[in-house]
């Protein structure tokens, strides 16, 4: 039997399939099942369990004489070496799979393996829906997880629904991040409120996303379920809960600061230049109507002037932060003309809302 598929199509499923990791002690495969008109493609491993059903222009054949794996190496290899449109896959042989595209032909070992099913979607799960754009944008919040390796409590991006909407966040003790999105139930139960998902796993969730079209999510304590058009995907997720920012965010602000977002950018930039790498400082001198960047190391000194919008108290105040996490807040949303910062004092966490999203930022502790 022949199965004829888009080569672009199959690529990108097999490049998604990919990131589902290793097995445990065994080489990554993939799982070709053909039925019903379509070509299901499943991979398991450490990482998610995920699959992908492709449309092939040719009959299909249920039963078990059309389950086939294939090693994903190889296969994945091969596929972005051809030029061809379409992939002819001929199953006619149980051991022995033959792959044809333009005028190129390989032919594969099968695997011996149990089936990689598709992950399992409970019919009495309770679903929300979110639009892939606006998920996609809110997953931009999960720049300030916990990368190191003392900070293993901080690692997971926390998802949590409320209010018919989806919110993002994630700490590194640091500083925070956070953006929602709008969300609808699928079922008339309610999820459970907050789950932590690792880094992996957003980036998995956030290639489904770029996709496009809605994402259907549930969860529960031990897994992250995830239906988007024609890929399912499980997802495990951390125990626990992220800390929360209310002890840390300020009760009132004295100030507050409107900014061009670009141009704040580019000065951070500049200044990070010629500040200390260590630390990536730089001093942000609030005026009236007057935000001064400067930057200070080794090899000297640099500041320039923007001009703002500044409300409340308008008395001088210096700041001393990190340019790089303040970039990255400004960069969580790149469409944003302006920052809205609000501030009350020098040694207190910094309030800055870019777009539809928010960070909190701890400023350094200097002597001078």
């Amino acid at each position: 039997m022949d199965v004829l598929m888009p080569r672009k199509e199959l690529s990108r499923a097999v490049a998604l399939l990919r990131g589902a990791g290793k097995p445990f002690g065994a080489e990554p495969v993939l799982t070709f099942r053909v039925d019903d008109g379509t070509v299901m493609v499943a991979n398991r491993g450490q990482e998610a369990d995920i699959a992908v059903t492709l449309a092939t222009e040719t009959p299909a054949v249920s039963g078990a004489e059309a389950i086939t794996v294939l090693p994903l190496a190889p296969v994945e290899a091969l596929i972005k070496s051809f030029t061809g449109d379409m992939v002819t896959l001929n199953l006619a042989e149980r051991t022995t799979v033959k792959l044809y595209c333009g005028s190129a032909i390989a032919q594969l070992r099968t695997f011996d393996q149990a089936l990689v099913k598709p992950p399992e979607v409970p019919t009495d799960a309770a679903w929300v829906r979110v639009s892939a754009a606006d998920l996609a944008h809110a997953l931009r919040a999960s720049y300030a997880a916990a990368t190191k390796e003392w900070q293993v409590a901080l690692q997971g991006i926390q998802f949590t629904l409320h209010n018919n909407g989806l919110t993002v966040f994630s700490t590194d003790g640091f500083r925070a991040a956070w953006s929602g999105c709008p969300a609808s139930y699928l079922t008339a139960d309610a999820l459970n409120k907050t789950v932590l998902l690792p880094q992996r796993g957003v980036a998995l969730l956030r290639a489904v996303v770029n996709l496009g079209g809605e994402v259907d999510l549930t969860w529960d304590n031990t897994r992250l379920l995830v239906v988007a058009g024609s890929v399912k995907m499980r997802l495990p997720v951390l125990s626990g809960e992220l800390p929360s920012i209310d002890k840390v965010m300020p009760k009132e602000f004295i100030t507050t600061v409107e900014i061009n977002r670009r141009a704040m950018v580019e000065a951070i930039a500049r200044a990070r230049i010629l500040g200390d790498p260590n630390v990536s400082r730089i001093d942000l001198t609030l005026g009236d109507n007057l935000l001064t960047v400067a930057g200070d190391g080794a090899h000297g000194h640099s500041e320039e002037a923007l001009a703002v919008g500044r409300t409340g108290n308008l008395e001088p105040l210096k700041i001393a932060i990190s340019g790089r996490f303040l970039a990255d807040a400004l960069a969580a949303d790149p469409q944003a003309e302006l920052s809205v910062w609000q501030v009350s004092g020098a040694a207190s966490p910094l309030y800055a809302i870019t777009g539809a999203h928010s960070a909190l930022i701890v400023p350094l502790r200097v002597l001078d």
